[in-house]
């Protein structure tokens, strides 16, 4: 079997060089593989996410939160660690986001569960404003 001597795309050039810039940056050693993308996402005009309000995105194929709160912007993933059940409808109070099928809670800030059923953290994702505009990093 022939082996490649080089890539053959542009596609994993580009994954090769991201790659290599996040070892650079971070002194990652080589066998490490997670990165934090450099891709952030448009997911709409700050208009369309009010203070004090949690409305569904989508971003890189996966649904989430943007919280806007009197602190900023947080985008958290859009179902419970309970059961799953969506966040989408439940009340932010505040930097906390509330479950409507068993009352859990989760601070928006860091996702993590401050009142049981739930006990795991929700993810999060990085998000900024610029030029108006709602960003989330891939």
């Amino acid at each position: 079997q022939a082996t490649r001597s080089r890539l053959a795309t542009t596609d994993e050039r580009n994954w090769v060089m991201r790659k290599e810039r996040y070892h650079a940056r971070t002194g990652a050693p080589a066998g490490y593989h997670a990165f934090v993308s450099e891709i952030w996402i448009d997911v709409g005009s700050i208009a369309d996410f009010p203070v004090a309000s949690a409305r569904p995105c989508s971003a890189d194929g996966r649904t989430i939160l943007i919280c806007h709160t009197d602190e900023g912007l947080y985008a958290i993933a859009s179902r419970c660690t309970h059961v799953a059940w969506p966040l989408r409808d439940g009340p932010l109070e505040g930097c906390e986001i509330h479950c409507t099928l068993h009352g859990a809670r989760f601070d928006v800030r860091s996702g993590e569960a401050t009142q049981p059923p739930a006990s795991k953290p929700l993810q999060t994702f990085d998000v900024r404003q610029h030029d108006g505009r709602v960003l989330v990093r891939a």
